[in-house]
């Protein structure tokens, strides 16, 4: 059948044991033995995907496995982060929630993986920042701006609004 494009948001628990298609950004991968893990970001919303070394055929839960090679799971987990990367794969219902993932309930068994388009550059920042739990008082603080005090702007203050700050000169 045709494969249809499913948004991140409307994974649920409900949709357990069904294909889907989703499209993100590859916001972080994990090689952990044989396996990959890899969080996939739309918008606001994020869900993990998992794939481990296989030769194809059922799963322990009787989901459909790939068939993955080493070099597969290596290349997933070395796509740069903000690639934006298309997988299908079996929707399943983890025993723990995933934790870091917005879509918490749910997870994807990849079948198949394409990185759409690869990062060329590093983004100046990464979005898997707020996983430190002190990240929004170290954000707020680095936005703080501290303004001078008023007796450092009086001289401007007794100036014309007119005054030059700088200027330009061929």
């Amino acid at each position: 059948g045709v494969k249809r494009w499913t948004r991140i948001e409307e994974l649920s628990k409900e949709m357990e044991g069904k294909k889907v298609l989703i499209r993100g950004h590859l916001q972080t991968s994990r090689l952990v033995g044989k396996g990959a893990f890899i969080l996939l970001r739309s918008s606001l919303h994020t869900v993990q995907c998992v794939a481990f070394e296989s030769n194809g055929g059922k799963d322990n839960d009787g989901n459909d496995t790939a068939i993955i090679p080493s070099a597969m799971i290596k290349y997933m987990t070395g796509v740069p982060y903000e690639s934006i990367v298309d997988v299908y794969g079996t929707l399943s219902v983890p025993k723990k929630p995933v934790e870091g993932a917005t879509q918490s309930h749910v997870e994807i068994h990849v079948l198949t993986f394409h990185c759409i388009n690869k990062a060329t550059a590093p983004m100046p920042f990464q979005w898997k920042m707020p996983v430190d739990p002190t990240w929004s008082k170290k954000l707020m603080w680095a936005l703080t701006i501290r303004m001078p005090t008023k007796s450092k702007w009086e001289e401007l203050d007794k100036k014309p609004a007119s005054i030059t700050v700088g200027s330009i000169s061929a």
